[in-house]
């Protein structure tokens, strides 16, 4: 399976309107290469809408530990940190939380 990323390069940045997590490190890298020379910022989003999470910290309490991603709102400075994720935990719980706040999960969220 061959990823793939195609960016728009915009007056406010280089945005991504289709990926495909196989490769997407390796894409990033080089998109984020071609769209410097540009003089515009990349933000690559870590996770696609669907994908099951898992919040990070040994504080979160159980219920509200894994999620699936129901909405994506990417950095316009093009710091993949600062990227938004819409998680929902389950039972109407839904909250906004940072990409460096999740990783991927592997087992149902439910």
């Amino acid at each position: 399976m061959k990823a793939i990323l195609v960016a728009v390069l915009l007056s406010d940045g280089c945005h991504f309107t289709k990926s495909d997590p196989v490769g997407t490190d390796i894409m990033r890298a080089e998109l984020s290469t071609v769209c410097a020379g540009k003089g515009v910022t990349v933000a690559v989003p870590k996770f696609k809408v669907g994908d099951r999470v898992e919040r990070i910290g040994w504080l979160v309490p159980e219920y509200m530990r894994k999620g699936i991603v129901t909405g994506i709102t990417l950095n316009k400075q093009g710091q993949d940190s600062f990227n938004e994720y819409e998680v929902n935990f389950g039972n109407q719980l839904i909250m906004i939380l940072f990409e460096t706040q999740l990783r991927s999960a592997t087992t149902d969220p439910h």
